[in-house]
């Protein structure tokens, strides 16, 4: 299963988008599934996040936030290999 993927369905299991992107990428930052819920628990809500029920009203059922979901975890995946390039 690829990183978004994954995400998506971290998402689809109740974590908020953060928390999705954050767990999905456990491998890289070594941050077990508890720790990265966590870590993630404090940006539920905080950047105009409906829980995507409203986006998707909008969109005619539409995944809009899956899209989201999946474009943030490929940039969070592409920055962790920019850093270990510098490294």
């Amino acid at each position: 299963m690829s990183i978004q993927e994954s995400a998506i369905a971290y998402h689809d299991n109740g974590f908020n988008c953060a928390q999705s992107v954050l767990a999905a990428l456990q491998e890289e930052t070594g941050l077990d599934e508890s720790t990265a819920k966590r870590v993630a628990a404090g940006f539920r809500g905080e950047f105009g996040c409906l829980r995507c029920q409203e986006l998707v009203a909008k969109n005619g059922g539409k995944g809009h936030c899956a899209h989201m979901i999946a474009w943030g975890a490929q940039r969070a995946e592409e920055i962790l290999a920019e850093n270990k390039v510098k490294e």
